[in-house]
């Protein structure tokens, strides 16, 4: 025999031989344990990932006692008259209106239009979120979903900016944002309960044209308290928050020959059959019943039911809001921008923290100089239509010549009046006019090679024998004068301003 052969032969007899069965637990062992440090290396990794997108998280009510729910509130040079009230959504977070007061058709179109999920999941729907990932990050499609009423919750309370309700949280759709609003989200679960997370969106969301929360909302375009919603109208209001440009109720009205809407005398218009926002009232209907909130009998006499809409209106109580939204609030924030007011702690931009700084403005305005201003307006309005004028509307802004100091502002004939187009009191004809750049024209001395519309019109006035101080803006007025003395006033500044 081969002596080769022999010692292989020999060398397998006497070597040692290894169980099988030792040689699999040794692989099974080796697989746990590779497996173990995996599973721990996860989960530390994904301890640090959750960790690093909570920080700065911190429940609503220390934001809100942070951010301050104070009203900042601006009054007339008196300091006895308060012209309105700058907006601070923190407030309607530390005083919401609670959904006892909210009709059930109200919660039931939420729930059903926005994650019909909400009771049952932890703040975020995992299923949505794959799906909506899928779609956005491999397919290339820029597809909503997979957000729930708690995410939206935390994207308008700690990611927008909460005070621009014509222009709704456009935060950028990045990987980094979605996952921060996630982790927010089930923090936030954590801390309140469902009730109180629903509380805060209803008060807390967008629905177009300044309305913020359910109740402005209801009043605004259905002249009721958010108790008294129908089913139809609950369904309307559901679907503004989507697309607030789209579904904005007034741009989806029956117009007339001039595309305009077509309102009653009571200020009211119809919702338009073929509009976009009654297609979508419909689907969220069908939608109500695909998930059990209705049934199709219910949706059927919804869907028949004449939507009233009232034109937007100012009150009567607050005819001078035009002065504290566009000129008091937009000079508040400039002033905050140079620094020379601070900034709150808690705040990144100088919109949100005038808002919320619960500050007493005091400005120049003579409020009872404006009321005069308003009679003034509508007396000249009357007696031009009884000498067959077609003149339905007018304003006035009066600025002290020495100071530039704005001290009437008389934006419409009558705020209050929506109903006759004519008239249109929710326009402030004087937002197009920039005071600061008016006043360095009209405003200087009188001399021969440099003559001022106003110091044209003191000296005219001195010339006529009127007053001699005159306060001039657009249109002029005279201190302690007649009505005769503001109407030759009116016509001297008119025709100095045009010379000049």
């Amino acid at each position: 025999m081969n002596r080769i052969i022999l010692r292989k032969r020999l060398r397998r007899r006497y070597q040692p031989k290894v169980s099988r069965r030792f040689s699999k637990r040794l692989v099974l062992i080796t697989c746990a344990v590779l497996a173990g440090l995996i599973f721990i290396s996860s989960g530390v990794a994904l301890f640090a990932f959750y960790q690093f997108y909570s920080r700065g998280y911190i429940p609503i009510e220390e934001l809100i006692e942070i951010r301050s729910a104070e009203l900042t509130r601006v009054y007339d040079r008196s300091g006895d008259t308060e012209l309105g009230v700058l907006a601070n959504p923190n407030a309607l977070l530390s005083n919401p209106i609670p959904l006892s007061r909210v009709s059930d058709h109200m919660i039931a179109a939420t729930i059903s239009t926005e994650d019909n999920t909400f009771w049952d999941n932890p703040g975020v729907s995992y299923v949505g979120i794959l799906r909506a990932g899928f779609r956005n990050y491999i397919l290339g499609e820029q597809a909503p979903g997979g957000t729930t009423i708690t995410q939206q919750l935390v994207k308008n309370v700690y990611i927008c900016k909460p005070l621009s309700p014509d222009d709704p949280c456009t935060a950028a759709r990045t990987l980094d944002r979605k996952l921060r609003e996630i982790v927010y989200a089930i923090e936030l679960e954590g801390d309140y309960e469902k009730e109180q997370i629903l509380t805060w969106y209803l008060n807390q969301i967008s629905y177009a044209s300044r309305y913020i929360g359910v109740e402005a909302a209801s009043t605004g375009y259905f002249a009721k308290p958010a108790k008294d919603l129908t089913l139809a109208e609950s369904a309307i209001l559901a679907s503004i928050p989507s697309s607030p440009t789209l579904y904005h109720p007034r741009s989806n009205c029956v117009t007339d020959e001039n595309m305009q809407c077509n309102y009653d005398l009571r200020g009211r218009t119809i919702l338009d059959d073929d509009s976009p926002l009654k297609r979508i009232q419909e689907l969220n209907l069908d939608l109500m019943v695909e998930h059990g909130w209705i049934n199709s009998r219910e949706a059927d006499i919804a869907k028949r039911e004449v939507i009233y809409i009232y034109k937007e209106s100012r009150s009567k109580d607050q005819p001078l809001v035009s002065f504290v939204d566009n000129l008091v609030e937009p000079r508040l924030v400039r002033m905050c921008e140079r620094d020379e007011l601070p900034m709150l702690e808690g705040f990144d931009d100088c919109t949100s923290s005038v808002h919320s700084a619960g500050w007493r403005v005091e400005t120049t305005l003579d409020y009872h100089a404006t009321q005069k201003g308003f009679q003034i307006v509508n007396e000249m309005i009357a007696q031009g239509l009884k000498e067959n004028c077609e003149c339905y509307n007018a304003a006035l802004v009066t600025i002290e010549p020495e100071t530039g100091q704005v001290l009437v502002y008389t934006p419409n004939r009558e705020p209050s009046n929506n109903v006759d187009p004519r008239v249109a009191g929710d326009i402030d004809q004087l937002i197009e006019i920039n005071l600061s750049d008016l006043e360095p024209h009209l405003n200087g001395p009188f001399t021969p090679d440099r003559a001022t519309p106003v110091s044209k019109m003191e000296a005219e006035a001195a010339r006529n024998d009127l007053p001699t101080k005159i306060e001039v803006g657009l249109i002029g007025s005279c201190t302690n004068s007649s009505y005769e003395d503001i109407s030759r006033a009116a016509s001297i500044a008119k025709q100095a301003v045009d010379k000049g």
